[in-house]
């Protein structure tokens, strides 16, 4: 199976399939499913290649990963960047559309929306970041690859590398009046970050040289 390509992506086709609510966690799961034509496929798209320059955090149980939205080709920034205020959008739009089915007792100009790109602490990541959590259970593992072909253990996780994603919109969490879309990385897939060194040596010469000032 191949991701989707950013590029070909029509938030249109988002198909909202089910509703489960779970009583002991308070909150509502929202399943949705991309319609390419007449096939009903599961909402998975591959991110082009971002600094990784973080490591996974170990949170309650679950590491999670912060990835600063700066592309390994600059070209690649602004519409992948785009493409994500598109997709919050998208989802805050139906959301209000869907609010008596969704929400209880809720007013849908007021709704309380995390959206998928967090502000950075820091004043160079301008671009913001996304948070990942990493999944190891029973029911599905994130893949974590180095160079496109061999697993590593979470602990060998590099910093100072590239790193491209395949990504499922698996669902619209909604809790306490707050909605969210859960990313779930499906592989995260690292890459040695070359940096170009020139190798250029100081000539010999005398720091007596004559120079002409004239």
């Amino acid at each position: 199976m191949e991701p989707l390509k950013i590029s070909k992506i029509n938030l249109d086709n988002i198909i909202y399939t089910k509703t489960k609510y779970h009583k002991s966690k308070n909150r509502k799961i929202i399943f949705m499913k991309y319609q390419d034509k007449s096939v009903l496929k599961n909402f998975v798209f591959q991110t082009p290649s971002l600094l990784n320059i973080n490591k996974p955090k170990l949170i309650n149980g679950y590491y999670e990963i912060e990835i600063p939205l700066i592309t390994k080709n600059i070209n690649k920034n602004d519409k992948f960047i785009n493409f994500l205020n598109d997709l919050d959008n998208k989802i805050l739009y139906d959301a209000r559309i869907n609010s008596n089915e969704w929400f209880d007792k809720l007013n849908s100009n007021n709704i309380n929306y995390q959206r998928i790109i967090r502000q950075a602490l820091d004043d160079e990541n301008k671009n913001g970041m996304i948070k990942l959590k990493i999944i190891r259970t029973t029911d599905f593992e994130t893949l974590l690859q180095m160079n496109e072909k061999s697993n590593i253990d979470i602990n060998d996780y590099p910093i100072n590398s590239w790193v491209k994603m395949i990504l499922e919109c698996g669902n619209i969490i909604i809790s306490k009046k707050c909605v969210s879309l859960f990313l779930r990385p499906i592989i995260l897939s690292l890459s040695d970050r070359i940096v170009e060194n020139y190798n250029y040596k100081f000539i010999e010469e005398s720091d007596d040289d004559n120079v002409n000032e004239n």
